[in-house]
């Protein structure tokens, strides 16, 4: 036999589950609201550098870089990482050098893979990457140097069964888009 005092129990109970589902839904739906205008805000590339540079610099020119190491194909790799970075940046149109208003050239000093940890029985368990690019950013209409790095270094590791092929093109894109970025803003 339910009583009145139970019988108010429980429509106060059903009514506190039901203010928590409604809450709860009230956050989801402000929430599914944020993360639509955050993807929404962001629908462009996912960098700008507008308004970083002066006016007049509309392409830019990348040479071939010169490499003074000796791994078969790695300043190919670079050439076309740093090509693809200006491209997705939107701020410069990637051109030959007879058309460019700037050139972004740079030389590849030194390629060293060496051990980076040991196991108990100091065997090597990981190998690590170290790059050193020297790179040049220049405005070739006003023959002024926007930007210069003389001994960028940069840095890859990856275990023993992993691939450095593999650890290389990784080190070589995020090295790229690096220097990319602080040419572009950092004049």
């Amino acid at each position: 036999m339910v009583t009145d005092k139970m019988f108010i129990m429980r429509i106060l109970d059903n009514k506190i589950h039901l203010y928590y589902i409604l809450t709860a839904m009230k956050i989801r739906k402000i929430l599914f609201c944020f993360a639509v205008l955050l993807f929404t805000l962001n629908l462009g590339c996912p960098y700008s550098f507008s308004n970083q540079l002066p006016n007049h610099l509309k392409t830019v020119a990348v040479p071939l870089l010169e490499d003074k190491t000796f791994e078969f194909g790695l300043k190919e790799r670079f050439t076309n990482s740093i090509i693809d970075q200006f491209m997705q940046s939107n701020v410069l149109k990637v051109t030959d050098l007879q058309h460019a208003d700037s050139v972004f050239k740079g030389v590849i000093k030194s390629y060293k893979k060496q051990a980076s940890s040991y196991d108990s029985d100091e065997k090597v368990k990981a190998y690590e990457i170290v790059i050193k690019i020297e790179i040049e950013f220049k405005d070739l209409k006003k023959d002024k140097i926007i930007y210069k790095n003389s001994n960028y270094t940069a840095r890859a590791q990856y275990n023993i069964g992993g691939s450095e092929e593999e650890a290389k093109n990784v080190l070589v894109s995020d090295t790229a888009k690096k220097l990319v970025q602080e040419a572009l803003t950092t004049w």
